[in-house]
């Protein structure tokens, strides 16, 4: 399998960037996070970011995958079970 990184793949890595950012702070405000702890931020945002990125590419690889072996338009059922 190829790897390309495309302008496309640049945008995405942005907005789940900011959307993870964005989750992060609205946990820390529901939890009560003290963001006055610069060393605790320098490991958990990076691996925040990172985590999410991760979890993105990884649905969109196993999206792309099933599209091909499972398509909606035939599998409708069978692929909402799977992949749910």
């Amino acid at each position: 399998m190829q790897i390309t990184f495309n302008k496309s793949f640049f945008q995405r890595f942005l907005i789940v960037s900011l959307y993870s950012l964005g989750v992060l702070f609205l946990f820390g405000m529901v939890k009560g996070l003290d963001y006055r702890d610069k060393v605790n931020l320098w490991v958990i945002v990076p691996s925040y970011i990172l985590f999410f990125n991760i979890a993105s590419e990884g649905n969109l690889l196993i999206d792309h995958y099933l599209d091909k072996k499972l398509p909606w338009f035939l599998y409708a059922r069978k692929r909402l079970v799977i992949q749910v």
